[in-house]
């Protein structure tokens, strides 16, 4: 008898099993499967594309960039400071993004976009290059104890918007050319100053006439010089609005030019070995 109890019992669980299998072949309810946290697992992100990414760093980072990055994008960044060593490098600014230490290029820099770069460097310059500076476009807003942009050559702005806040000089370089955008300038020294670095000091160092005012003592160079051709230019210095040992070429935009130099005895708002200027009245 009880061998026939367990071939009964043995028998149903074998048909149950059998009608749960056809359930299921025929689109009824399956068996239960496992979890999804049992059976998948979280795939990583693709990274590292041919071209630098664009930087999201944080503050205290300063990316260094190798001679083969000729082109970089700054996203809404937020960095220590960047350093490009490409001939010719390309900067492109999106968002709003914030270097708390200096841009510096090796050789040309050019920077364009539609965003915005603020820039705190302390003691040191916020943007310097070996080469030429062109700015193309975007917002730049710059505060410093030294000067503000600096190249060793020629610095050129296009477009965009250029607001200094503070700085001993604003724009140096020994031709200083602006053909549009908007450029302000809060300069405890000179403003704007065509400079190679070296004849400043020796004018300086004339006894007989200080920095020499319109011509004076001044040394002249004429491969220094000043251009402005358009755009809008506001100058408030505490020595030189504008400062030339070479020439200054004003032939459009609107410039104006402050300095509190005169009250001590100062050049004032123009400093220049040779001016030219034009006034077109519309």
């Amino acid at each position: 008898m009880k061998k026939l109890v367990v071939l009964l019992a043995l028998s149903m669980l074998s048909a149950l099993a059998s009608c749960a299998n056809g359930a299921a072949d025929k689109g009824g309810v399956p068996a239960p499967q496992a979890s999804n946290a049992q059976t998948e697992t979280s795939e990583p992100s693709p990274t590292g594309t041919s071209e630098p990414a664009p930087a999201d760093g944080v503050s205290g980072e300063a990316p260094d960039l190798g001679a083969s990055v000729t082109s970089y994008t700054l996203e809404n960044a937020t960095l220590g400071g960047l350093t490009a060593a490409a001939d010719d490098f390309t900067l492109t600014l999106i968002g709003e993004n914030t270097l708390s230490g200096k841009l510096k290029a090796s050789g040309n820099l050019t920077i364009t976009g539609d965003g915005s770069l603020t820039i705190s460097s302390g003691a040191d310059d916020c943007i310097n290059a070996n080469g030429d500076i062109t700015i193309d476009g975007g917002t730049l807003i710059l505060s410093t104890q030294d000067d503000a942009v600096h190249s060793d050559a020629g610095l050129t702005i296009n477009g965009g918007s250029v607001n200094i806040l503070k700085s001993l000089e604003g724009l140096e370089a020994m031709v200083v050319t602006i053909n549009g955008g908007d450029t302000r300038i809060a300069a405890s020294d000179d403003a704007i100053n065509a400079s190679d670095g070296g004849t400043e000091e020796v004018a300086a160092q004339n006894p007989q006439g200080g920095r020499g005012g319109f011509g004076g003592d001044m040394v002249n160079n004429p491969a220094l010089s000043v251009n402005i051709t358009g755009g809008g230019v506001r100058l408030y210095a505490g020595t030189d609005g504008i400062d030339s040992n070479g020439g200054i070429v004003i032939s459009g935009g609107t410039v104006l030019s402050f300095s509190t130099a005169a009250q001590t005895g100062g050049e004032g708002p123009i400093d220049v070995y040779r001016l030219n200027y034009a006034f077109n009245f519309r």
